[in-house]
């Protein structure tokens, strides 16, 4: 009985001491680019191409995780970091396309630079 208590104490230490240590942090975004709904368009998904020298090179998909719609006022945040295979420092063709469901909304183009701001504010307004 002894030995059972003794088995059991150590390992709660180990659970414990193993649940203390610090997880390594996560890197920090190397550019982030937010996407706010300013209109009156109903779109639940926003899909973020990017290019550069005409070629793509990174595209990410955002939306809310029960599909409900992006209302006016919301705002998505995509994050790129180093590792990503794009040139920080080079102009970027942005095509940004939004679906309700798998029907396409609607589909802008921007176009940013890196080098000027590392945190992107798109809006999506209502034409005309």
């Amino acid at each position: 009985m002894k030995c059972l208590s003794i088995m059991t104490i150590i390992t709660l230490l180990l659970i414990t001491q193993g649940c203390s240590n610090q997880a390594e942090s996560l890197p920090e975004p190397e550019a982030t680019i937010q996407v706010q709904n300013d209109s009156t368009l109903q779109f639940n998904r926003v899909e973020m191409k990017l290019y550069q020298e005409d070629h793509f090179v990174a595209g990410q998909n955002g939306m809310y995780a029960d599909g409900s719609i992006i209302s006016n006022g919301d705002t998505l945040r995509f994050e790129y970091f180093e590792e990503d295979p794009i040139k920080f420092n080079a102009e970027t063709k942005i095509e940004l396309t939004l679906y309700n469901d798998k029907q396409i909304v609607d589909q802008r183009n921007y176009n940013i630079n890196f080098n000027q701001s590392k945190e992107i504010n798109l809006e999506v307004k209502d034409e005309g």
